[in-house]
């Protein structure tokens, strides 16, 4: 069997290229980056989630993906810890049909976090195998950028943390 490969999925809307750049440069370690481009759809403010997912699968497929590779769904204005590729690999490396899910860290400064109250419980499922029969919400908001069909048990991953940047702004 061939070994299993490692797709970044993204969008981008309103981030500069940079952010775009330093995303990929934190997960260098990617096999494919498949990004969903909506910079020209200038009446809306953001897409539909549960069209942004079919759109995200698209690029996906477009990519070449296929059965067995592994989702890492992220956005330009996150980062993971440097230790992403030996954790990430690791969870591949188990072929379990399973979801992780990750701490998120909002970063209140370029160096610090907040860990009281509900900024020390939020998490976020974005690890996933692919494959071909996956169905995704369609909700037009908060939608999880995970398979909701089929249901895979969730397995929390705490030592990898991922980091939001925005509310540095």
């Amino acid at each position: 069997m061939d070994k299993s490969r490692l797709f970044i999925s993204y969008g981008v809307k309103y981030e500069p290229q940079w952010l775009v750049d330093d995303m990929q440069e934190n997960l260098h370690y990617a096999d494919c980056f498949a990004e969903v481009d909506c910079r020209a759809r200038e009446t809306e403010f953001w897409i539909h989630e549960g069209e942004y997912r079919r759109l995200q699968r698209k690029a996906l497929l477009e990519a070449g993906i296929r059965r067995g590779d592994w989702v890492l769904v992220t956005s330009p204005d996150e980062r993971w810890d440097d230790s992403g590729e030996q954790t990430i690999r690791e969870l591949m490396d188990k072929q379990e049909r399973t979801v992780y899910v990750f701490p998120l860290r909002e970063m209140w400064n370029p160096t610090q976090y907040r860990v009281d109250g509900i900024w020390g419980r939020k998490t976020r499922p974005r690890l996933y195998p692919f494959e071909e029969n996956q169905i995704f919400s369609d909700r037009r908001l908060q939608s999880i950028p995970v398979p909701v069909y089929p249901r895979y048990p969730r397995r929390f991953v705490p030592e990898l943390n991922l980091y939001h940047l925005k509310t540095i702004e």
